[in-house]
């Protein structure tokens, strides 16, 4: 991993980051109060709660397997903006819901969406600190970790408590959020610098056949 020497370091942009990893965290817990709402709707029971529970730690389990390092690979933003996407499409399975297996794909892609992002954000915190102070970075993505998990079932059961599209609104406030930050990240310098001098896309592809092929030395950087 080389870190871009062309980004400049400002007190407002580790917050911008900060504000993106709370947001995906926001959506791991969103759902935890509307679970009750889905069990009287598709009339399931007990063990199935469980596996939507634990198909969640599936998807985080195979982002931090298998793409763990992409960020330092092909860069802090075209990591975080698939994570975005994912999250995205999690919250609109979720907002379309009719019936259990729904609740399988949106919490998988849910699952798979947090564990790709916050290892990427947190670095990108660190890394944007005005004076490399890398521990107050660390405290920053620690608590906007903790902010994230703690305001998502307060936007999940509001409109329940009020009997406002219960199903519906929350997702439809969450995907409005994840918007926002897509655009949000845009304007957050990028901290690693391109190592193969190629399109987003194509980076991504590079650094996918690099880990498959173990990085032969076509792979590595010149």
């Amino acid at each position: 991993m080389e870190h871009s020497a062309s980004f400049t370091r400002s007190a407002g942009t580790p917050l911008l980051a900060a504000v993106a990893l709370a947001v995906m965290f926001v959506g791991a817990t969103l759902p935890t109060p509307l679970y009750p709402l889905y069990r009287q709707q598709f009339g399931f029971g007990e063990v199935t709660l469980t596996l939507v529970y634990s198909i969640y730690v599936l998807g985080n389990l195979c982002a931090l397997f298998f793409f763990a390092r992409l960020s330092d690979q092909v860069g802090r933003k075209f990591t975080a903006w698939p994570a975005v996407v994912i999250g995205a499409a999690s919250t609109v399975a979720f907002a379309l819901a009719s019936g259990t297996a729904w609740l399988f794909v949106a919490r998988a892609l849910s699952g798979f969406a947090t564990g790709l992002a916050p290892g990427t954000l947190t670095a990108w915190i660190a890394e944007l600190q005005p004076g490399g102070r890398s521990r107050e970075g660390a405290v920053t993505a620690t608590v906007a970790n903790f902010l994230g998990l703690a305001v998502g079932p307060i936007v999940g059961s509001l409109p329940a408590q009020f009997s406002v599209q219960p199903l519906r609104l929350p997702f439809a406030v969450y995907l409005a959020m994840l918007l926002v930050m897509g655009i949000t990240l845009s304007h957050v310098p990028e901290t690693v610098k391109n190592q193969y001098g190629a399109s987003a896309t194509c980076r991504c592809v590079h650094a996918l056949a690099c880990r498959k092929s173990n990085s032969p030395p076509s792979c590595r950087p010149p």
